[in-house]
Parts: structure tokens; C-alpha cells; sequence
């Protein structure tokens, strides 16, 4: 059996080799997965997130990645309670003023992201996108 922690290492090393697909960049996982910048009271921008980029292209991006267990319902897009909710909070308060994506998944499903800008989805080369509120949404492929 997975526990939580192999489970989300995993899902960022998925995220990692679907970032370095999309922009040809070499994308790593932040140590710690992405406590490294809490703990160790960094500014650098870098461990702000979960995955960084040494790519300068990127230097102002934070990428946040969750993997959950059970599946994320239309419902959950649009309920201020929810899970997401909860998650786009915790990645805009991490994110500390910079540009930032949500990238999410849960057993057995595609991987899906959240952004607030356009210019991050064209910034990613991600082709699959619609708005929803104040964020873009899409498939992370």
C-alpha cells in the first residue's frame, strides 16, 4: 500500500516530467516537498512551491502540486468550502505575490491545473484551458 507522502512524491515527479515535455526546461522537485522555504525561512522564490526551475523564463512562477484519494466534483469548483478552495488559498498565500499554478489530481484521473492568469497557460505551453471565475482551467498535458 501507498502512504500519502510516496504518493505526492510521485505525483510531483509525474508533474516534473510533464513541466520539462511542455517548455524543455529541466524542472526538480523543491526538497522537502515544497517545506523546504517554511522550515528554513527562505526567501528564495524557488522553494516557494513544490517544483522549481533554475530556467529564469520561469524565475517568478510557483508551481503547488496535490494528489488526493478521493475525486474533485464540478461541485468543489465553485464551493467556497471546498478542498480547492482551500488549496488555491494555501498556493496564493505561498506564492507570496508571485505568479502561481495549482496542478491537481486524484486516483485514477487525469491531472488537471488552476491558474489565475492566461499568460501562465501560454507561459506552460498548455494547450487545453477555459476560464472559470477568476482562474484558468484546464487539462495539465
Amino acid at each position: 500500500m501507498v502512504n500519502s507522502i510516496q504518493k505526492g512524491k510521485g505525483f510531483e515527479r509525474q508533474v516534473v516530467k510533464i513541466l520539462k515535455d511542455l517548455t524543455s526546461s529541466e524542472w526538480k522537485r523543491v526538497p522537502m516537498s515544497g517545506a523546504f522555504s517554511t522550515i528554513n525561512k527562505s526567501e528564495d522564490k524557488r522553494f516557494f512551491g513544490d517544483i522549481f526551475t533554475e530556467d529564469s523564463k520561469y524565475k517568478d512562477l510557483v508551481v503547488e502540486c496535490k494528489k488526493t484519494k478521493a475525486p474533485i466534483t464540478l461541485f468543489e469548483l465553485v464551493n467556497p468550502k471546498s478542498r480547492i478552495t482551500e488549496w488555491l488559498t494555501q498556493t496564493e498565500n505561498e506564492s507570496k505575490g508571485k505568479e502561481w499554478i495549482l496542478i491537481f489530481s486524484w486516483n485514477n484521473s487525469k491531472i488537471f491545473f488552476l491558474c489565475p492568469k492566461e499568460e501562465t497557460v501560454q507561459l506552460l505551453n498548455i494547450k487545453k484551458s477555459m476560464q472559470i471565475g477568476k482562474c484558468r482551467f484546464g487539462l495539465f498535458e
